[in-house]
């Protein structure tokens, strides 16, 4: 893969949120900004892309997926784990778009493999029931 060259105030997709670099420090993505809060870290390159309508498409289709298991509003999940996993589908997919386009594809379905298997347990979770006592609201 290619070096990726970013410019500041250039808008990319950074964990398949659409935001704006703000700092780049030797080569390296440190700070993205999606107008309302920054992100900052050593190097956060790898996990921007650039805005394109192949990447926004990716995008746009994994936030809606992590939009969905938030809906469940099961406060008890570990979102930061879910998290992610998702990010790293969404890394996996947009680095292989391109490069390996059947790899993308043995990508995506590991994916869709992974979200069925969540929702299914999440639903099962809000069904559960104790006693007649719903466990979860």
């Amino acid at each position: 893969m290619s070096k990726k060259i970013f410019k500041i105030d250039e808008w990319v997709y950074y964990e398949f949120e659409l935001v704006q670099v703000k700092e780049i420090e030797d080569g390296k993505v440190t700070k993205v900004s999606d107008g309302s809060f920054n992100t900052w870290a050593n190097d956060l390159t790898p996990y921007c892309f650039s805005m394109n309508m192949d990447m926004k498409k990716i995008s746009d289709y994994v936030k809606s997926m992590f939009d969905d298991i938030n809906n469940f509003n099961l406060n008890c999940l570990n979102f930061p784990d879910i998290k992610r996993k998702f990010v790293e589908y969404w890394v996996e997919m947009c680095e292989n778009y391109y490069s390996d386009y059947d790899k993308y594809i043995t990508i995506k379905t590991k994916f869709v493999t992974f979200i069925t298997e969540l929702t299914t347990k999440l639903n099962e979770l809000q069904e559960l029931h104790i006693n007649d006592v719903k466990i979860f609201k």
